[in-house]
């Protein structure tokens, strides 16, 4: 049971890192819709992805974060939905270890 509740925790932190990405592609490619692809962009691209999925693994833990902030202000609903299923997991994840290394039952 632990080992679930860690999978999809990990799933979760990865599809929400994935739907900020998305947002903030699409924010790019309508401020640019015909942008040239370089080395330089595809680094870019890449630097984005991994600081999404720290902003997404931030929400998720609900440690909070005041280095990043996205300009999109809608993006607060996802950043609130998240957090909630963050919270949530990771109790189920607690209750769940309890369970298994304190009382012995599976």
């Amino acid at each position: 049971m632990p080992s679930k509740a860690l999978s999809f925790a990990f799933k979760t932190i990865l599809l929400y890192s994935l739907l900020y990405f998305g947002i903030d592609i699409i924010g790019y490619l309508i401020r640019n819709p015909f942008p040239k692809v370089t080395l330089s962009l595809l680094g870019e691209v890449f630097e984005k992805f991994v600081l999404t999925t720290y902003q997404s693994g931030i929400t998720y833990t609900t440690i909070g974060f005041e280095d990043l902030l996205s300009t999109n202000p809608c993006i607060g609903l996802v950043y609130v939905s998240e957090a909630i299923i963050g919270v949530s997991t990771l109790s189920l994840f607690v209750v769940a270890l309890t369970k298994k290394y304190f009382f012995g039952k599976n």
